[in-house]
């Protein structure tokens, strides 16, 4: 089945059908209870350096304002409560979740503990074990034994692979579930098999191509007390995960005839009704030749191109994002025996949608498979906005189609041809000539203007089995490169109010350890306040370069990886890492504050300082920032004033280098 979607749109320029967006049953497997002395300790290990160094990246030059910095004014009030993760947690991704009284605090791989709300570890009830941190293999156990016989490999592997179940947990997420009063957990369960795309083992094992398998597992806690025991479950983290190991896919479904091999960075959120997750899939061709060296090199570095809707993309696909439904309360409640069904909608990623069309020299958006986020709801909409659930991306509509461009040239032919008609007019006829010219020129000026770009936030709205976008117009933002991370990171939703933000760029020239030479992109945040009754873009704001009240004013650093939220007040906070190596600043992590009544942002406040710079173990070379996901961010359900955030900052390890450690705390409400 389909559900077609239609469009509500603020901007005044014309805009084409939505897409089709396909729906599959999403089925769900489990529950598997697991208490709390089946769990084991979680082992980080001591901190190192870290887990990756991000890929250099083309520049990329900003077009939203000219370089400015953080604002003048009072400066962002201090947290009323900052720690120091003291689990060992050294990962990247952070991710945190506040209850009434306890908060979770994970990274990416390692494991997850439970603190206080006075920021120590939460100790065993009397009589019962308790690990803290506790590991997601343990958490995750029973779901592991029930997916393993159920991976469905081909024949054709190589020796020994045929045992090959699921080996890692990562891209852990938390949440709390403010209607119903728990915690939820996500991770993605992997076989890892990428380690073993080699351009030999492809070659001499083609039916490697089709062994990617990739499941979320998701626990729920029974209460608000961690230490009471969770229920797991596990589903398809792209659509039809190992259901078939034909190269042509399943020919029941025309539409998704392959999984998929390459789900990643996902995100989840809760609504009044629903449990959300998304994330990106993109779609390697198994029938893609992979007979020499380098057809199974571009194979493995996702090369190959695709065709939609008439234009070539070099890389494959096409992608799409999966973006997962399923009844929280079913979930929560649910027992042993019944089994709560999903859904499972695919958002195309290709030359015509609401996602993106194209970078600016015409190649694939890759990275915005990953872009479309499941929106944290607070409440239930305004009456007359109905909507179970939410979804939001940014979206840019470029125009360029052929039509419009021959029918500019035909007019300005026909102006050229009235002009030259001007010069040898009678009087009598030359008002009627003008007047044409003026008509043409206007009907030019309309036409151009549709060619766009246009810039949009799109917020999918999901009511009962209706999904319908609405756009509203931002400015300009630029997506240079196929893997520009230019996306949502995280959304919410309040009292009608969308909050959003994403990474942006100043055009400045700025240096850093990936990054050199020096490009044109200073990493700076881009926060965005949506109101859904009214149809405003009320806050589209860039801001970044340096502190005004802490820095030099020549000072450049760089800002990135920002989670946002908002109380009961709407009033916003923002945090995020920052880092330089001018002005030999190793990764910190700072919040800023906009209070809703208040037309700018105040500037911002440290959380925790960088403590050393980080070692590339390839060159090294000194790193003052490193690559992160996600912010944690999270309000506080007790009092819904407070604002919990996390991020990494580089700690000095034992050996005086850099390493990953996760800084938390509260922004508002009492100490």
């Amino acid at each position: 089945m389909a559900t077609i979607m239609t469009l509500a749109s603020h901007s005044n320029t014309s805009q084409a059908a939505p897409p089709v967006v396909p729906e599959r049953a999403l089925p769900i497997h489990g529950p598997f209870a697991v208490s709390a002395a089946e769990l084991s300790a979680a082992n980080p290990g001591t901190p190192g350096t870290p887990d990756y160094l991000p890929e250099p990246s083309s520049p990329i030059s900003g077009k939203g304002e000219p370089v400015i910095g953080e604002p003048h004014g009072p400066q962002t009030p201090q947290a009323t409560s900052a720690f120091v993760d003291v689990a060992g947690l050294g990962g990247i991704d952070p991710g945190i979740a506040a209850g009434s009284r306890y908060v979770l605090v994970c990274d990416d791989h390692n494991g997850l503990a439970v603190y206080d709300k006075a920021g120590k570890l939460l100790g065993p009830k009397a009589g019962h074990p308790f690990p803290n941190p506790f590991a997601f293999d343990s958490l995750f156990s029973k779901v592991k034994a029930d997916i393993d016989p159920q991976l469905n490999y081909p024949p054709g592997l190589p020796p020994g692979f045929s045992g090959n179940g699921i080996i890692a947990y990562g891209d852990h997420r938390v949440t709390f579930d403010h209607y119903r009063k728990q915690f939820w957990i996500y991770a993605m369960a992997k076989n890892l098999v990428h380690g073993s795309w080699d351009a030999q083992t492809i070659m001499t094992y083609p039916a490697m191509k089709l062994v990617r398998r990739d499941k979320a597992a998701v626990a729920v806690s029974l209460t608000e007390d961690p230490r009471d025991g969770f229920v797991t479950y596990w589903w398809n983290n792209s659509i039809h995960n190992g259901e078939s190991n034909e190269p042509t896919g399943n020919p029941k479904d025309q539409v998704f005839k392959t999984s998929g091999e390459c789900p990643d960075y996902p995100s989840i959120a809760i609504s009044p009704k629903y449990f959300l997750a998304t994330l990106g899939v993109c779609r390697r061709d198994p029938t893609f030749p992979t007979k020499t060296e380098q057809q199974a090199e571009d194979w493995i570095g996702c090369k190959t191109t695709f065709v939609a809707h008439g234009q070539t993309f070099n890389q494959c696909g096409p992608f799409y994002t999966h973006m997962m439904v399923v009844d929280a309360e079913a979930l929560a409640k649910s027992k042993p025996g019944k089994r709560p069904d999903g859904r499972s909608f695919g958002l195309f990623v290709d030359a015509k949608n609401d996602v993106t069309d194209r970078t600016e020299s015409g190649d694939f958006y890759s990275a915005m498979a990953r872009g479309v986020k499941p929106v944290v709801m607070h409440g239930a909409p305004p009456t007359g906005h109905p909507a179970d659930a939410y979804f939001a991306n940014n979206f840019i509509q470029r125009g360029g189609d052929a039509a419009t461009k021959a029918k500019i040239a035909e007019l300005r032919a026909e102006i050229k041809d009235l002009r030259q008609q001007l010069v040898d007019a009678l009087p009598a006829l030359r008002a009627g000539l003008v007047n044409k010219i003026v008509a043409k020129d206007a009907q030019i000026s309309k036409l151009e203007d549709e060619l766009g770009p246009k810039y949009y936030v799109v917020l999918w709205a999901l009511a009962g089995s209706s999904l319908k976008p609405t756009l509203y117009p931002i400015r300009p933002f630029t997506v240079d490169d196929h893997d520009a991370w230019k996306f949502f990171l995280n959304a919410s939703y309040r009292n009608g109010k969308l909050y959003a933000t994403f990474q942006d760029c100043f055009n400045d020239p700025f240096q850093n350890c990936f990054n050199d030479p020096p490009g044109n992109c200073l990493p700076a945040i881009r926060a965005i306040r949506i109101n859904t009754v009214s149809g405003k873009t009320e806050v589209d704001h860039t801001f970044g370069l340096n502190n005004s009240l802490e820095d030099k004013p020549t000072d450049r650093f760089a800002y990135g990886f920002p989670g946002i939220e908002a109380n009961k007040y709407g009033d916003m906070v923002l945090v995020y890492t920052r880092s330089s190596a001018t002005a030999k600043r190793p990764q910190e992590v700072r919040f800023t504050v906009w209070y809703h009544n208040e037309s700018d942002l105040h500037p911002s406040r440290l959380l925790h300082a960088g403590e050393a710079p980080y070692v590339d173990s390839n060159t090294g070379k000194l790193c003052y920032g490193t690559g992160t996901d996600t912010a944690g961010i999270s309000i506080d359900p007790s009092d819904d004033e407070a604002i919990w955030i996390a991020q990494i900052f580089a700690a000095k390890d034992p050996s005086g280098k850099g390493a990953n450690r996760i800084a938390f705390g509260k922004v508002f409400g009492k100490p």
